[in-house]
């Protein structure tokens, strides 16, 4: 099985990658820590084996940007290419496609990995050292467990442990010794403590029955009282039903026969008689009182509509001429910065100029300054400078003549000739003289040339001096006739020309400054005149505070009109007050003139006696409503009523309330004293029933010798799952162990070259069983410890898990290997011998290699051809 590719839209740190085209070999992730190997893996181990939760918000490699977690890329198994994609929708979803169709399935994992579990792949193999650092602290038990136990299970629990735990229930179950309570001997111990309760029990149901007998003898007299209670609270509720009706109903006829037809007028009474002409008079003075409001008002609003008429100020007008103000005052400030600015222009060019000239500056120079022509100026300086150059070298050369000796040259040509001279005047030999004359023309020829040499030397610079000085005419002609300063004259070279130049431009700045400087003071006096054409009207001068004179007039007058505007709702609002109060006052007026007849009427023309006979007769037509209400609110029948009336008897107790009550008081008494002693006998019997409950004592004595048949079980189960563990593990460990330990010595001896050639687990002959790693050396087997290196450890380890994958592949699918950062602590030679190996691996198999290191990069492609992937 191959991946082919990887990508993704949302996972861990990747908002949007892809990788592609891997190969079936070797494949390198590159990248600095932090750039995402780690998750490169959880990619390929969820593609592989699905997600950890099918739930995404317990899923860790969420993006926080895109909030999303998928993965896909195309899986190659049999000569089948497998689009596999996952993703959440909301639930995880896995997508398989191939041959044109497509499946849809949950989070599980592909069916060409289902010979391992995914933590058996995370923990078996992704080769890092981390891993093999752990492994070398553990013991031997603990490595087998690792290496060779559970290998298809999701979790690893290796025999040992499970042995321990079958030990463990046997020993909470039943114990080999008397010492110590197990759980049968806890359990037997139990069931005879409950058979003598049961003894016990039978004895108190046995008192529960005597006592019953009493409890039914008991709640006959209780029935009794009962009974009478009824009878006696039964009379006593018709007395306090029907006495106080008979009483009230009475009342209620002589009530009705005073008050004749006054009836007809009982809304009339003393306090709402006065209340009402108080109302009346209330309402005249309040209505006088909004008359004269909205007087006031009225008067107040003619005034706000004379002053705002008198001036009316338009805000859009004000608004606009005031930002022109503003603007104005804005352009005075810039003005006065721009002369300031201009002053100090000119007194900038003015320096640069009496600087470079010979004349005083004045206004008229500066047309004569930009009419200068560069170019020409540029040209005529490159010529100056040319000549410098000559004449420099000239000097040099004068120099280097002076260096050379030419006076000492003509002094020894004058000494060859004398000592020529001597030698023909001796006159040795004919050779002698031939060489004395021909020594004599040589120095005599070699004077006349340092001689002419001189004469020549003098008149090229003399020309060249002259040439100098007619271009420096030529340049001052160039620059308009402005002489130049002495100084000046004398270095004319690019620092001049560059000098020129600035000052060319201070005069193009100053002339545009002061272009701008006009078309400002032209916009000035255009605004000045517009902004007083606007104030003539308001009679002001052209200030600042005109203008906030008017804003405070404009305000002003806003706040009039929103007066205006309150007024205009104040009166509307009186308005309709004075027609709610003209409408009230009819009615009450409308109601006092018919109450003032009536009174009039029952006085016989007098108003107070009318009043006071109103008034007497009132109270009785209040003693009646409450009579009638009283009558109401009592419950009561009017054919029990009739009965009632016929069968009473003043004379009688048993119709004489205070006799009745004091009866059913005594009854209440003895039968509350009763219903004590009951209650009493009824918590007697109920305890003693309690504690005599011998069928849940016969179930719990059923129920006890259940458990101790069923713990015995348990305890022959274990045991022989204890045995079948046992026996199995050991059939396993010599089944599978030297085949895995033998493939793990021929990795391990191609690492170290053939120094360690072979790997051993030992079992050690003390009392206990423990193993120990052992490896095969030319002077034999030694002992694995804390005395080898940490690279050779993490070799034999290597080595081990090297040889258990090929163990679990066996005969099944390879699965792509994973190594993170192993090789850092490998020397040169076991490090060859180590990408040697991985080599090989992928041929068989699919190799991932996440590394930060540079160099171990450039050691695999020397040795393969590796795919390398930049993060």
């Amino acid at each position: 099985m191959k991946i082919n590719s990887l990508s993704t839209t949302g996972y861990g740190k990747f908002d949007q990658e892809s990788w592609e085209n891997f190969s079936t070999g070797i494949n390198v992730f590159y990248g600095e820590n932090e750039a995402g190997k780690s998750t490169v893996f959880k990619m390929m181990t969820d593609l592989l084996f699905g997600f950890q939760s099918p739930k995404i918000e317990k899923n860790n490699e969420v993006n926080r940007r895109t909030q999303q977690l998928n993965v896909s890329g195309e899986v190659f198994y049999q000569n089948e290419n497998y689009l596999v994609s996952r993703a959440f929708a909301p639930a995880a979803q896995l997508k398989i496609q191939v041959n044109q169709k497509q499946e849809l399935m949950a989070n599980q994992p592909l069916f060409m990995v289902n010979h391992i579990s995914r933590q058996t792949y995370e923990e078996i193999y992704a080769l890092d050292l981390n891993r093999l650092t752990f492994v070398k602290d553990a013991s031997w038990e603990d490595i087998e467990d690792l290496l060779l136990q559970q290998y298809s299970a999701n979790t690893f629990k290796s025999p040992k442990k499970i042995m321990n735990r079958l030990d463990e229930a046997m020993k909470q179950i039943k114990r080999p010794t008397d010492r110590g309570n197990s759980l049968i001997k806890t359990l037997e111990q139990e069931r005879r403590d409950v058979f003598k309760e049961k003894k016990i029990a039978q004895q108190k149901l046995n008192e529960a029955e005597e006592l019953n007998e009493s409890l039914e003898k008991l709640q006959r007299e209780i029935n009794d009282y009962k009974s009478n209670k009824v009878k006696f609270q039964h009379q006593l509720n018709q007395l306090e039903i029907y006495l106080p009706v008979m009483h009230l109903m009475n009342e209620k006829e002589q009530l009705i026969g005073q008050l004749d037809t006054f009836l007809e007028h009982e809304d009339l009474n003393e306090h709402y008689y006065q209340q009402i002409k108080n109302e009346v008079r209330q309402a005249y003075v309040k209505m006088d009182q909004i008359s004269e409001k909205v007087s006031n008002l009225s008067s107040e609003r003619r005034t706000l509509n004379e002053l705002i008429h008198h001036e009316k100020i338009n805000e859009e007008a004000l608004n606009v001429h005031h930002q022109k103000q503003l603007e104005l005052d804005e352009i005075k400030r810039s003005l006065h910065d721009q002369i300031t600015d201009l002053t100090e222009l000119r007194s900038i060019l003015e320096k640069e100029f009496n600087n470079t000239f010979d004349e005083r500056f004045k206004e008229e120079h500066i047309e004569t300054i930009l009419n200068i022509n560069y170019l020409s100026l540029k040209s005529l300086i490159q010529e100056i400078e040319n000549v410098y150059e000559e004449i420099k070298v000239l000097k040099r050369n004068k120099r280097t003549m002076s260096q050379n000796g030419s006076n000492s040259l003509i002094t020894f040509f004058v000494m060859v000739m004398i000592a020529s001279g001597v030698m023909f005047y001796l006159n040795q030999s004919a050779l002698y003289n031939y060489i004395s004359i021909g020594a004599f023309g040589g120095a005599f020829v070699g004077i006349i040339h340092q001689l002419f040499r001189k004469r020549n030397s003098n008149l090229d610079e003399q020309a060249l001096f002259d040439e100098r000085d007619d271009l420096r005419n030529r340049i001052v002609k160039e620059l308009n006739h402005i002489a130049l300063a002495t100084i000046v004259s004398e270095f004319i070279g690019q620092e001049f020309l560059t000098q020129i130049l600035s000052i060319k431009k201070l005069a193009e700045t100053y002339v545009n400054a002061n272009k701008q400087y006009e078309k400002k003071l032209k916009s000035s006096d255009l605004i000045k005149g517009e902004l007083v054409e606007f104030l003539m009207p308001y009679q002001m001068e052209l200030e600042l505070s005109s203008f906030k004179l008017l804003w405070e007039k404009l305000n002003e007058q806003k706040k009039h009109e929103g007066r205006i505007e309150i007024i205009e709702q104040q009166l509307n609002e009186l308005n309709e007050e004075i027609q709610l109060l003209e409408q009230n006052l009819n009615e009450k007026e409308k109601w006092l003139l018919e109450k003032d007849s009536f009174l009039k009427t029952i006085g016989k023309g007098d108003l107070n006696s009318g009043f006071n006979k109103m008034i007497s007769r009132h109270q009785d037509m209040i003693r009646l409503k409450d009579v009638e209400e009283k009558i109401e609110k009592l419950n009561f029948s009017t054919e029990e009523m009739k009965k009632f009336t016929s069968m009473y008897d003043a004379h009688n107790s048993f119709y004489d309330k205070a006799s009745v009550q004091m009866e059913l008081e005594l009854i209440s008494k003895a039968l509350n004293d009763k219903m004590i002693e009951h209650a009493k006998l009824i918590k007697d019997y109920e305890r003693l029933l309690d504690e005599g409950n011998v069928e849940d004592l016969n179930a719990k004595l059923i129920s006890l010798d259940e458990e101790i048949q069923n713990e015995k079980m348990n305890y022959d189960r274990y045991l022989l799952m204890h045995h079948i563990v046992k026996t199995a593990d050991e059939r396993f460990r010599i089944k599978n162990q030297p085949e895995v330990f033998q493939f793990a010595g021929r990795y391990l001896s191609q690492m170290t070259n053939g120094k360690y050639v072979g790997l051993e687990v030992v079992e050690l002959t003390d009392s206990k069983k423990r193993f120990e790693i052992q490896v095969l050396m030319d002077n034999g087997m030694v002992t694995v410890d804390e005395t080898f290196s940490l690279g050779t450890l993490n070799q034999i380890y290597l080595a081990l898990r090297l040889s258990l994958i090929d163990h679990l592949d066996h005969q099944r699918e390879a699965l792509p290997i994973c190594f993170d950062e192993l090789l850092v602590n490998w020397d040169q030679n076991r490090l060859e011998n180590t990408l040697e190996i991985i080599n090989l691996i992928s041929k068989k198999r699919q190799v991932m290699i996440f590394t930060c290191h540079e160099w171990l990069v450039n050691a695999l492609q020397m040795i393969s051809n590796v795919k390398v992937y930049n993060l």
